[in-house]
């Protein structure tokens, strides 16, 4: 009871500054010069939805608010680009703000015209579209497919106006056909499945795919189920007994959760994220204390100022553990897929002090891995070096993009 009036008085008297997105975009509060919002309509192909009935296949963004860093190369020619556009893809509880250092040095040194970073449903400042009760494939935005067909959106969108805007300053008597188009896609920790979903769905374009501690997780083995399949069902009062238990247990708990853990958690979130000091702990367990400058916390935590942020992150989680548009054979299996395109090339970066996502994983991945990848490791980094040292992670990627053109 003391507790509950506490959380209550605190609320009323000392209650954490959250601002709706309506109000940001009104105010013009969003964190930097380059910062766009744009509502994207758009439907995830059943390619990366492999859901196993035909209405949890069928899911849709429409009109969702989405929050996007975008950042033209105005000072290159046209007969230097080597690039049309780079995307790059945060992970979890980041947002395009874990990228900022790093932009305008990826667009100068790769020589590309723009360079996309969107945040992902549930995190940042794109809209959290609600999930109602049961009803699993409201938890769709959410996922990593999502966040694919999302960044695949705005990828197209930007080569669509600039080949209109070339169109527009070209000979009309020059009938040449247009130059393949050529893009860079970066992915971050749990964002590299977005991105590996990017380079799956998007059209053969010639894709450079850079994972940067890549989170990606493999499916559970099946057990064979053919044989069943095949046997008529017996009737046994004890197992349908048994099987009555386990659904109500399973509803039970899943109201439980919904009534008295979730808010707890939410509430939770919503007091810590705002403060300095859970975002300072934050970064310093996953990029050690080199990394732990007012700036790069301020990175992290600025989107906390949005309102429902701790919602967005509840449902992201949800998705993930309800497998939601989920992908044949696991995230191991769609970068084997992935490999396998032949105008894609991967590469992988990752920081040897890792102790998020340790540098072992990386290392059986590439050994397991069906197609050509490199393992590349940026020796004394932690999970997040375009945090930790922009200049030396930036200079290892066009390194490793230099290689992989000289090599097609």
């Amino acid at each position: 009871v003391t507790v509950f009036f506490l959380a209550i008085l605190q609320d009323w008297y000392y209650a954490p500054s959250r601002f709706s997105t309506d109000t940001l975009i009104k105010k013009r509060w969003f964190p930097s010069r380059i910062s766009r919002y744009s509502a994207i309509d758009a439907e995830i192909p059943l390619e990366l939805n492999h859901g196993e009935s035909a209405d949890d296949a069928e899911i849709k963004l429409n009109g969702i608010g989405v929050h996007f860093l975008e950042l033209k190369n105005k000072m290159i020619r046209n007969d230097i680009v080597a690039f049309d556009v780079i995307h790059v893809m945060h992970g979890f509880g980041a947002s395009s703000l874990n990228w900022i250092y790093c932009i305008e040095p990826l667009l100068a040194k790769l020589s590309a015209k723009v360079l996309i970073a969107h945040d992902g449903v549930g995190f940042g400042f794109t809209e959290r579209p609600t999930t109602r009760f049961g009803v699993k494939k409201d938890a769709g935005a959410y996922t990593s497919a999502a966040w694919a067909v999302i960044g695949n959106s705005l990828v197209m969108d930007r080569l669509e106006k600039d080949g209109m805007k070339t169109l527009a300053e070209g000979d009309e008597d020059d009938n040449s056909l247009p130059p393949q188009k050529r893009v860079v896609l970066i992915g971050h920790s749990m964002g590299a499945a977005a991105t590996l979903k990017m380079a799956l769905t998007l059209p053969a374009f010639e894709k450079i795919v850079v994972l940067v501690a890549p989170a990606l997780v493999g499916c559970p083995p099946q057990e064979e189920t053919s044989d069943l399949l095949h046997q008529k069902p017996k009737l046994n009062a004890w197992k349908t007994v048994l099987r009555t238990i386990k659904v109500t247990g399973a509803i039970c708990f899943a109201y439980f959760q919904k009534i008295v853990v979730e808010p707890i958690i939410k509430y939770l979130l919503a007091r810590g994220v705002g403060t300095s000091g859970f975002w300072q702990v934050a970064m310093q367990q996953t990029c050690g204390k080199n990394a732990l400058s007012y700036e790069n916390c301020l990175a992290l935590q600025w989107p906390s100022i949005g309102r429902g942020w701790e919602d967005g992150l509840l449902a992201f989680a949800k998705s993930r553990v309800l497998s939601v548009c989920p992908y044949a054979g696991g995230e191991l299996e769609l970068l084997d897929d992935v490999l396998m395109l032949p105008e894609v090339s991967v590469v992988i970066i990752h920081g040897t002090n890792d102790t998020v996502v340790p540098i072992s994983m990386s290392r059986g991945i590439v050994k397991g891995a069906f197609g050509d990848i490199n393992l590349v490791e940026m020796e004394g980094a932690g999970h997040m070096p375009m945090l930790e040292n922009p200049v030396d992670f930036v200079d290892l990627v066009k390194a490793q993009v230099d290689r992989m053109v000289a090599a097609r």
